[in-house]
């Protein structure tokens, strides 16, 4: 809450106070909407992730960075300049953050898995390969882009 309401404050000079407000409000009106059911309350989520992703695609076109050097840095990620670990790190977090709002919220709790022994024990081991799969993938970047390990 307190990430969006200073997020708000820099983005649009909106007061740190009124950003708390806001964001308690959205995060009521989510909560809300589960009410109506799982599926809409995760195509929202969907759509919201998709809009961050257009957003990203439209800022890279109007920033029209070498075509080249952007494939590069998609395979080869190199960490350059003073900044340059602070912004890797605020990057992962963002990134991060909506699978997180998927993996530790209600909403594994809400799906209909078989209750019977077997259902349960796969859906643990579906759940420790995700997680295991995803750790895996960070430490895997961290190692890559830090030359001292």
């Amino acid at each position: 809450v307190i990430g969006t309401a200073f997020a708000l404050n820099m983005l649009f000079n909106i007061p740190v106070w009124i950003g708390v407000l806001l964001t308690g409000l959205s995060t009521l009106m989510l909560l809300a909407l589960q009410q109506y059911g799982v599926r809409k309350l995760e195509f929202l989520i969907a759509f919201l992730v998709f809009t961050i992703a257009a957003c990203f695609w439209a800022e890279l076109g109007y920033a029209k960075p070498d075509a080249k050097e952007v494939v590069k840095g998609l395979f080869v990620p190199q960490l350059k300049g003073s900044g340059a670990t602070g912004l890797a790190i605020s990057l992962l977090g963002a990134m991060v953050m909506p699978h997180n709002l998927f993996l530790h919220s209600a909403l594994v709790l809400s799906r209909k898995i078989p209750r019977s022994v077997r259902g349960i024990k796969e859906a643990c081991i579906r759940s420790k390969f995700y997680d295991n799969r995803n750790l895996c993938r960070a430490v895997c970047d961290a190692v890559d882009n830090n030359s001292h390990l």
